[in-house]
C-alpha cells in the first residue's frame, strides 16, 4: 500500500468512521457492537497517515454512507482531524446527512455520569 493511502478495514453502508492511530482497534469493536445491537453497518477506514493523505477513499465512503465520524487518541486541540473534517465538508458537503440520528451532543462525555443516565436527572435552572 503506497504512503498516504487510507485502508478500508471494514466495509459498511450506514456510517463511516475514519480513524488514525491505535484507536482503530476500539473502533472495530464499536463497529461490531453497532452491527449486532443496532443493525448499523459501519465502514471503518484506517487513515494510516496524516501527511500525505489521499482523501478520495474517505469522500467515496461518505458518498456511500452519508455520515462521517473522525476519531483518534490525540487531544482535540490542534488535532489534524480538524483539517480532515474541514476538507471532507468542502469535498462532500452535498453527500453528508446531518445531524446523524446516532450522534450524541459533543459535550455529553464531559457531563457527570449521572447526567448521561437520564435526562430527567439533569439539574434545572
Amino acid at each position: 500500500m503506497p504512503e498516504g493511502e487510507p485502508v478500508v478495514r471494514r466495509e459498511g453502508t450506514d456510517l463511516t468512521i475514519a480513524v488514525v492511530g491505535p484507536t482503530l482497534y476500539r473502533v472495530i469493536e464499536a463497529a461490531d457492537i453497532l452491527q449486532e445491537k443496532y443493525g448499523i453497518s459501519t465502514e471503518v477506514i484506517d487513515l494510516r497517515f496524516v501527511a500525505p493523505l489521499n482523501l478520495d477513499p474517505i469522500v467515496a465512503s461518505v458518498k456511500k454512507t452519508g455520515r462521517l465520524v473522525l476519531t483518534s487518541d490525540a487531544v482535540d486541540r490542534g488535532s489534524f482531524l480538524h483539517t480532515v473534517a474541514s476538507q471532507i465538508q468542502t469535498l462532500a458537503f452535498d453527500h453528508l446527512d446531518a445531524p446523524s440520528p446516532w450522534s450524541a451532543p459533543a459535550t455529553s462525555s464531559r457531563r457527570p455520569r449521572s447526567w448521561r443516565r437520564s435526562s430527567s436527572r439533569r439539574p434545572t435552572g
